[in-house]
């Protein structure tokens, strides 16, 4: 997913991507962030988030 540089392990996030059934709430587990001249991206891992 593009990204920018925020996102990071241990936050809570609440994206609402339906293309890919991301409608909840998550903790991230895992990221890693690659950038270039024209973008940046984000690979994460999530778990769904129960409060």
């Amino acid at each position: 997913m593009l990204g920018n540089y925020k996102i990071s392990k241990g936050k809570i996030i609440q994206p609402n991507i339906n293309e890919y059934n991301l409608t909840d709430t998550y903790l991230i587990n895992k990221v890693s962030h690659t950038i270039n001249e024209k973008k940046e991206v984000v690979k994460m891992t999530v778990t769904k988030y129960e409060r």
